[in-house]
């Protein structure tokens, strides 16, 4: 027998056509098909800014201790934005008095100013986040005896911007009970000396 010849025109057609349904079924069958996910690349942290003033409460004014010192000194703190001086040691100024016949809203000598310095004190873990734990505030200041001694208050924290009412620590005398300031307008204890003991 005479094998059947094929025109080359029909094999093309017929080529042809078998690629076209090869093509549209690769197409419609694409979307089934798993595709590998380019894995993101990595990125860099953002940098941590520093807290600012403006979002830290930090307490500014002049802030009057209810109860002497162990060492029987009253005394105001007067903060200010150089307190919170950043990269560097803050500074305070402090007025003192020893106390009078009813506490520190009287004295038995007259008020004197000292220049204190100001340092953070870090939450403990607090090196890496910056966290504030309080403000050391350190002055010198003379006895009624005349002897010159340091004292440092560590004044804490507190959880709103704008507060009247701070608390602190007498952290030069350990042992020493907690100290309460209250914000006031100006430090005016009236004269009115503890009687001396009898000889």
């Amino acid at each position: 027998m005479r094998g059947r010849r094929l025109p080359i025109a029909e094999i093309g057609v017929a080529i042809a056509g078998v690629l076209s349904v090869l093509l549209l079924a690769g197409m419609l069958a694409s979307p089934l098909l798993p595709t590998a996910t380019p894995s993101p690349l990595p990125t860099a942290p953002a940098p941590t800014a520093a807290p600012s003033l403006d979002s830290v409460p930090v307490p500014m004014g002049l802030f009057q201790a209810r109860e002497a010192l162990s060492s029987g000194t009253c005394v105001a703190i007067e903060l200010t934005l150089e307190s919170y001086a950043v990269g560097r040691e803050g500074v305070a100024t402090v007025s003192h008095w020893q106390r009078g016949m009813t506490g520190c809203d009287t004295r038995s000598t007259e008020v004197a100013t000292a220049e204190a310095a100001v340092e953070p004190v870090l939450a403990e873990g607090g090196e890496s986040s910056g966290e504030v734990m309080a403000y050391a505030v350190e002055f010198q200041h003379p006895l009624e005896g005349g002897l010159d001694i340091i004292t440092e208050i560590a004044v804490l924290m507190p959880d709103r911007a704008n507060p009247t009412l701070l608390q602190a620590l007498e952290t030069s005398s350990p042992g020493a009970g907690g100290i309460v300031l209250d914000l006031v307008t100006e430090v005016e204890p009236s004269l009115n000396p503890i009687p001396s003991a009898p000889s």
